[in-house]
């Protein structure tokens, strides 16, 4: 079953009054035209919902970035023993804005020990969170959780795993790390974010990083952050990271590239040219991929050799934006 975020927010999307503010689910399986299964999370009144990013299935849980700008965090969901639709049901707040780091999160991923990593858009770093026993909250060490981010000085956000090339506004004392260091670099508009960090997976032991503004896959070492080397520059700046077996996919523009990230080295080559912008990609059980077109508002599928490409969801209600594949 394909899952699917939206760019919900405040703004309509090619004149939809109210943009998606959940995640919707397609199975491949029903009728045709696939016919969505819509709002999949419950949630009480007490959570918003709004511009939901990345999902991830772990820890027998559903983890959900919520990028609303009141209410900024990542929120677990567990599978409800409903059968006849997917549903699920609001567990907790994993990490909120009370850790200060985070703030309008994009990408998460999880290690084997015991950490979650979070990238945000408008802190322009990537958090390593702590992870309870239970899984179901996370939480951030005082300052930098790097220990190679420590000879670049102090006063960085909480729990700061990869750090901003500079100060972003708002975050003037927090120390620089050169981008040739492993900054993230990030621009301004009016003197507000609005190119930041993107998508962080874990690859062959890898942090791995979308630096979006200056168009590389960026590489850390998960013990110690250390910054380990960096992709070529690509065509635009990349967006979404999958992780298939040993390969990264990055979405990157209106292109699919991949590579294998290995010490300091990852070569990206293209493997798929969209009609459009990518957002979301993904795998399903079988080794097809599935590409988010998200200004086309649209859903395409591959097979395992990145051809054959078809239309599998088009007029969807809202920009799409993350896809995962969950196994019926």
């Amino acid at each position: 079953m394909l899952f699917v975020t939206f760019h919900g927010g405040s703004s309509a999307s090619k004149g939809v009054p109210c943009p998606v503010n959940n995640v919707y689910a397609y199975d491949e399986t029903g009728t045709s035209p696939i016919q969505p299964y819509l709002n999949v999370l419950s949630v009480p009144a007490s959570v918003p919902l709004s511009e939901l990013r990345a999902m991830c299935f772990a820890n027998g849980y559903l983890y959900v970035a919520n990028g609303s700008k009141k209410v900024t965090d990542v929120l677990c969901f567990k599978q409800s023993s409903e059968t006849t639709n997917p549903l699920f049901l609001y567990v907790s707040t994993f990490v909120s804005n009370s850790v200060n780091s985070i703030a309008h999160p994009f990408g998460i991923c999880f290690d084997t020990g015991g950490h979650a990593y979070v990238s945000s858009q408008d802190t322009n770093v990537v958090t390593q969170l702590n992870v309870a026993t239970d899984f179901k909250t996370g939480s951030a060490v005082s300052g930098n959780a790097a220990s190679y981010l420590t000879s670049f000085g102090t006063g960085f956000l909480n729990g700061t795993f990869v750090a901003s090339h500079e100060a972003v506004p708002g975050y003037s004392g927090t120390p620089k790390v050169d981008d040739k260091k492993g900054g993230l670099d990030f621009s301004l508009t009016s003197g507000a974010i609005s190119n930041s960090v993107r998508d962080v997976v874990i690859c062959n032991g890898i942090l791995c990083v979308a630096d979006e503004v200056e168009q590389m896959v960026k590489m850390y070492d998960l013990t110690s952050g250390t910054f380990l080397g960096a992709s070529a520059k690509l065509p635009s700046g990349p967006i979404h990271l999958l992780v298939q077996g040993q390969i990264l996919y990055a979405g990157v523009g209106a292109a699919v590239y991949s590579g294998l990230p290995s010490g300091s080295s990852l070569t990206l080559s293209s493997v798929l040219t969209a009609s459009d912008e990518v957002s979301g990609i993904c795998f399903d059980g079988s080794g097809n991929f599935y590409v988010a077109l998200r200004k086309e508002n649209a859903i395409y599928q591959y097979d395992q050799s990145f051809k054959n490409g078809k239309e599998l969801l088009a007029n969807l209600p809202d920009n799409p934006e993350f896809v995962v594949w969950q196994v019926s």
